[in-house]
């Protein structure tokens, strides 16, 4: 067959395939294929359809014969894209590494490799790809967006911030995800247009609780009394593998070593009291709590942060379970309820505060840590959390029976190189 005439029909091929005219192009790569057998061009690209249509061995066994007789950094270049597609993105960041061996000037394959680096969760490694694509070509948008990601990622929000909203100012529309873009509108103090930004989220998902919730925050409308549980679920589950190196290692989170202290002060030595862990995460709290603990139990909303906590073997139960709900099923239950960042995600504690009176017992204890505002009674931040005057929950805990022992203030992490203030506060129920 003439190379003009397998020319003209591959060109056509790759046209309907670009349309998403899947039949015609499948039609038209494996007429050829049928004719010329060896024809490279169409055995790569049917296997791209096959991959993008879900039959990834089937097209792998079309794609790898070819990038082995005749490598070049186009096809590695669509075997990664397919690779980190289909999930498989250590894969996927092996072939955009080959082709950069070939074709090392590539600012595309930079960012692609970035992107790779940073689904396999190695933001650093990530970070390194992403700036050298910015190297090569300064104004991508896509590019910055991707750094961004991986920045946040290394919490190093400032930086993330600053990246994310370079980005804007060369990014094509969706080239930036609206979440990265609306947090790094709030870090800059540029609260106004973060709230267009979430508004335009919602616009685009009606039913996406982050966007609903951000939104919220950053214009003061609609402010529920608390974190609805989709958007706590939803937020907390995509954090949960990398939560407590963020916690712990970046954010100098202080919690677990507040409520040591508290306890030291208040638990007399050799008590083994049943302790509930409200909010408890991944369990960070749980090795400063289980030697106090006859029976510890921990309850959370997300399913992943609970097989985390799962994992460390301290807990003796664990739930999942709306905690307001969970302490209103409880009858004097527990000895001692601690919330470390917990009421954070909760403005109106009026409900909480009278289910757990009902949840401890008589003379039972509760240490909870809060951040503040200075705001009256509860103000939802724009970093989505909640802070509380110290005031009005002095006044609540004692409409509910509560004993206030002591409160003082604190610094429950730090973000952006900056010191989060709030208090910690410690009660014990009325007999």
């Amino acid at each position: 067959m003439e190379n003009k005439d397998i020319q003209r029909r591959l060109a056509a091929a790759i046209e309907a395939h670009a349309a998403q005219d899947w039949a015609r192009a499948e039609a038209g790569y494996r007429a050829i294929l049928a004719d010329s057998p060896g024809e490279e061009d169409a055995s790569h690209y049917l296997g791209v359809l096959l991959a993008q249509r879900g039959q990834m061995d089937a097209g792998l066994d079309l794609i790898m014969p070819v990038i082995e007789a005749h490598p070049s950094a186009l096809r590695l270049n669509d075997l990664g894209n397919l690779l980190h597609a289909a999930g498989r993105h250590a894969a996927a960041a092996d072939a955009f590494l080959i082709a950069l061996e070939l074709t090392p000037a590539d600012p595309d394959l930079w960012n692609n490799l970035g992107a790779a680096l940073n689904a396999a969760q190695k933001p650093v490694e990530a970070e390194t790809a992403l700036r050298q694509a910015l190297r090569l070509a300064p104004g991508s948008g896509v590019a910055y967006g991707n750094l961004a990601q991986a920045l946040q990622a290394q919490g190093r929000e400032g930086d993330a911030a600053l990246a994310a909203s370079e980005g804007c100012i060369h990014a094509a529309p969706g080239e930036v995800s609206a979440e990265i873009l609306g947090v790094a509108y709030s870090m800059l103090g540029r609260i106004e247009e973060a709230a267009r930004t979430y508004r335009q989220w919602l616009e685009r998902e009606p039913e996406n609780p982050k966007a609903r919730h951000f939104l919220a925050a950053c214009t003061g409308q609609d402010v529920p009394p608390r974190a609805g549980d989709a958007y706590v679920e939803q937020f907390f589950d995509s954090y949960a593998d990398t939560f407590d190196d963020k916690l712990q290692g970046r954010l100098d989170y202080q919690g677990p070593r507040l409520v040591a202290a508290a306890l030291e002060r208040i638990v007399p030595a050799g008590a083994m009291l049943r302790v509930l862990d409200g909010g408890c995460g991944t369990g960070l709290c749980g090795p400063v709590l289980r030697p106090h603990a006859s029976e510890l139990t921990g309850v959370d909303l997300s399913a992943k942060m609970l097989a985390q906590a799962a994992r460390r073997g301290t807990y003796h139960h664990l739930r999942k379970a709306e905690l307001t709900a969970y302490l209103a099923s409880c009858h004097q239950a527990f000895d001692l309820a601690v919330f470390a960042d917990t009421l954070i995600y909760f403005g109106d504690l009026s409900a909480l505060f009278a289910a757990l009176a009902c949840a401890l017992t008589p003379g039972g204890w509760v240490v909870a840590t809060l951040e503040t505002t200075t705001q009256p009674n509860y103000q939802l931040k724009p970093s989505g959390r909640y802070g509380h005057a110290a005031d009005h929950v002095e006044e609540l805990l004692a409409r509910n029976g509560f004993q206030l022992i002591d409160q003082s203030g604190c610094v429950l992490r730090r973000e952006l190189m900056q010191p989060v203030p709030g208090r910690i506060y410690t009660a014990r129920r009325g007999g």
